[in-house]
């Protein structure tokens, strides 16, 4: 056989085999329907309201029907795709209620079934999961309003190669897993977004993925058998975030020997002990994101094998955080921490030491951590650095020695600093011969001959392709000269050599007139803080004589805009004042007269037991508001007053000052709503917060 013939034969082969696979069906895609070449059929997407099953090419092996409004689905309801062998039919949201017990007879090689979004009673769930066939490898049944999975949900199915079932957002506030006993493949179990605060285990599980995240749990459920073996020996992936959580122990999850994965954001835990982790042989993945209540964490918190670890979204990072040391240094193997919007306000000498505790990272994430500067000679003994995440915080200049023997960093983003001017000794030549990306988009740049260097470096750069500028030219500008983008700057050795006889004294004199306006512009807008500093400093002096007794005269100041006062009065003085029996300090009712009202303030914010803000965007326009806020603060800073915020209504952004979203970013609040449900919610918390005991009672009064 010469090759000629091989490549004929090689080509009807070909041929043939495409044969095999062409649509032999007359049937054409419908026009509410869009089918790809990946042999998926959508229908209803951009036609919703569908009444009936279309009918597609019967090459289709995945059917996504959305929107419809088919209450009643049997066989027949299904015959028009009955000649497609599906691998997944997806029927979410399209209105269904009943399901027949024949529903999946004609699609027994189904692989996955989602039934999302439709309000279909569990004993008819029960008798359509009996015609399933055994090749069922997934089970979606999220947002069906379902509050209880009955223990034979299962039972005399051929549920036995189910691997994942997916259960979210539903009302289920009680788990008996010992309904999956028919599923021995099981690996996945979402049951995310319910009300489940227990659950009870079933020994012969082999799940290798469980989330739980946004449930009503209060504690960590029991992963370990009294005698301390595991429930699940196979765990890989576990989710319990936002939950309530108070506590971890280091027993919590001790039992877990093959968990990669932990997520815990979101709950209310106020300490990570020590150890709490050690018991994890191999963990690799801790996420501690938004942790509101995270007080302390204890020296050896991290003494695991974590490779990877999130705390992004906490409050802030201080020395009282770390008050019995920093924890990094005892995680030996960490090659990942993402700090992102966690403020860091820990001196420079600890920040160094926290720095250099990290000796295998590879990538640091500070996004706006608020930190204004890097510490010196730390980034060159992180050996393994590569990638650091600088985005969106106050540098706008380093040490000389920052980044010098810096030799294995290849990602550096600076985005949305300070920076204003970069010369050679801000990126040494070791640094810059190893960089690759870097990032310094949205900066002050100064576009003065003091940028020389650096526009130079960033052309040769560019043209012998050994660093890519991110976002390079769009988000580059000129602070100065303004509205000029970075890449219109282009100056040379000779144009900065020349310098006007009366460049000198007219910079000069124009700087002085600058500054002076600067000044007297600063002044103005800080009109306020300076009088409040004044008066602060008087206050301070009057506060500290001697012999004078301050007695509480009130249960709570009430700090409000005069244009809110009918709505205080209605709805927070008649309630506290009235129903309550609660004393309250109105300005407008218990100020002193013939005395100043900055006085009045102070006097009646001492002599009251608790301070009540009442925020609005009347109140954030108004400077005495703002002044009482002030106070506020620095009354709750002294004396740990309490200071309870009522939110009346969302403050327009053009509105929000910094001591306001300081205030909202700190402070727990509680929010106004009109309707009834809102109403009973916001007296009943009001109460509480208040000291009331009988807060259920009120609630009802309400």
């Amino acid at each position: 056989m010469t090759y000629r013939h091989v490549w004929i034969l090689l080509a009807v082969l070909l041929f043939t085999h495409g044969l095999a696979f062409e649509d032999t069906s007359t049937t054409k895609c419908p026009s509410v329907c869009q089918c790809r070449h990946q042999r998926i059929a959508i229908c209803g997407k951009y036609n919703p309201g569908l009444t009936s099953i279309p009918a597609v090419p019967s090459y289709i092996k995945k059917f996504v029907l959305l929107n419809a409004r088919i209450p009643i689905v049997n066989r027949s309801v299904l015959l028009p795709i009955s000649t497609c062998v599906l691998h997944t039919l997806e029927l979410p949201g399209d209105g269904i209620t009943v399901l027949a017990e024949d529903t999946f007879t004609d699609f027994q090689d189904l692989v996955k079934l989602d039934l999302s979004g439709n309000i279909i009673p569990v004993p008819l769930l029960k008798m359509a999961f009996r015609s399933v066939g055994k090749h069922l490898n997934t089970i979606i049944l999220s947002n069906m309003s379902l509050n209880n999975v009955s223990e034979d949900l299962f039972e005399d199915t051929n549920v036995q190669n189910v691997s994942a079932f997916i259960f979210r957002q539903n009302y289920l506030s009680f788990l008996n897993e010992s309904v999956f006993a028919n599923m021995p493949s099981l690996s996945v179990l979402d049951v995310s977004y319910n009300h489940i605060q227990s659950l009870s285990s079933w020994p012969t599980m082999n799940i290798r993925i469980i989330n739980l995240g946004y449930n009503w749990l209060r504690k960590v459920p029991d992963f370990c058998w009294p005698n301390g073996s595991t429930r699940y020996n196979r765990l890989e992936n576990l989710n319990v975030e936002n939950n309530g959580i108070w506590t971890i122990k280091k027993s919590s999850f001790s039992c877990l020997d093959n968990l990669k994965k932990l997520t815990l954001n979101g709950n209310q835990m106020g300490l990570i002990p020590n150890n709490a982790f050690r018991k994890l042989p191999r963990l690799e993945i801790l996420n501690l994101n938004s942790l509101d209540q995270l007080k302390t964490i204890d020296k050896f918190a991290f003494n695991s094998t974590i490779l990877r670890l999130q705390l992004l979204k906490n409050p802030k990072i201080t020395q009282e955080l770390f008050k019995n040391g920093i924890p990094f240094r005892f995680a030996t193997k960490l090659k990942e921490l993402v700090l992102q919007e966690t403020r860091i306000l820990l001196p420079l000498d600890s920040l160094r030491t926290m720095l250099l505790q990290l000796k295998s990272i590879q990538y640091l994430n500070l996004q706006r951590t608020q930190i204004n500067t890097i510490p010196p000679k730390t980034l060159s003994n992180l050996p393994f650095l590569r990638r650091l995440d600088l985005q969106g915080n106050y540098l706008a200049a380093w040490d000389s020695e920052t980044f010098s023997n810096v030799t294995r960093l290849d990602y550096l983003n600076l985005d949305g600093n300070r920076i204003s001017i970069i010369n050679e000794t801000s990126f040494p030549f070791e640094m810059r011969s190893r960089i690759k990306h870097i990032n310094l988009g949205n900066n002050d740049f100064l576009c003065t001959c003091a940028l020389l260097w650096f526009r130079t470096w960033m052309t040769q750069a560019m043209k012998n392709k050994t660093v890519v500028f991110v976002n390079y030219p769009q988000r580059y500008y000129c602070k100065n000269p303004t509205h000029i983008r970075l890449d219109k700057y282009n100056p040379t050795p000779e144009s900065c050599k020349k310098l006007n006889p009366y460049v000198i004294p007219v910079s000069a004199a124009g700087s002085f007139v600058v500054v002076a306006v600067v000044v007297m512009v600063v002044v103005y807008r800080n009109r306020w803080n300076i009088r409040y500093c004044f008066y602060s400093r008087r206050r301070r002096q009057y506060q500290q004589l001697p012999g004078r007794d301050v007695s509480i005269k009130y249960d709570a100041f009430v700090s409000c805009d005069s244009n809110d006062m009918d709505w205080v009065l209605a709805e927070v003085c008649t309630f506290l004042e009235d129903e309550l029996g609660r004393r309250l300090c109105i300005h407008e009712r218990d100020f002193e007269g013939a005395k100043m009202i900055i006085d009045n303030i102070m006097d009646c914010m001492e002599e009251s037991e608790k301070i009540i803000l009442i925020i609005s965007n009347n109140f954030a326009r108004s400077k005495w508001c703002q002044c009482e806020l002030k106070i506020a603060i620095d009354e709750h800073l002294e004396s740990e007053k309490q200071v309870i915020v009522i939110i009346r209504e969302p403050v327009y952004r053009k509105h929000m000052t910094g001591p306001l979203k300081s205030l909202f970013d700190t402070t727990t609040y509680i929010e106004w709503g009109e309707d009834v449900n809102a109403r009973q919610m916001f007296r009943t918390r009001l109460a509480d917060l208040m000291g009331c005991e009988d807060t259920d009672r009120i609630g009802a009064r309400a």
